[in-house]
């Protein structure tokens, strides 16, 4: 029974070593200049956005998401911010 018991312990140990040799994925660090696209976008959709409907910010959240779903897979997100700030501006030509 000890045998077996010390075997178990070891091939728990091995796992463990496996496990931590394993390194997590790279996480993506995040520019500093995104947090400011972030700002000056949130101030952009803000502005343009103060007297719309509820109609009309549901067709904007609408464009705004369909921009998310399209840069989903990107690594870089400026060309998100960059597209969602294009089409922020170029709503107002179809209210």
């Amino acid at each position: 029974m000890e045998k077996l018991w010390a075997a178990v312990s070891h091939q728990g140990t091995v796992l463990a070593e496996l496990l931590c040799e394993c390194s997590a994925p790279p996480v993506p660090l995040v520019p500093k200049r995104v947090g400011g696209l972030r700002q000056s976008l949130l101030q952009l959709v803000t502005k343009k956005s103060e007297n719309y409907t509820v109609d009309q910010l549901e067709r904007l959240f609408s464009l705004l998401s369909q921009c998310i779903y399209q840069h989903r897979r990107d690594y870089d997100k400026t060309h998100l911010t960059e597209d969602m700030e294009r089409t922020v501006d170029t709503f107002e030509t179809f209210l």
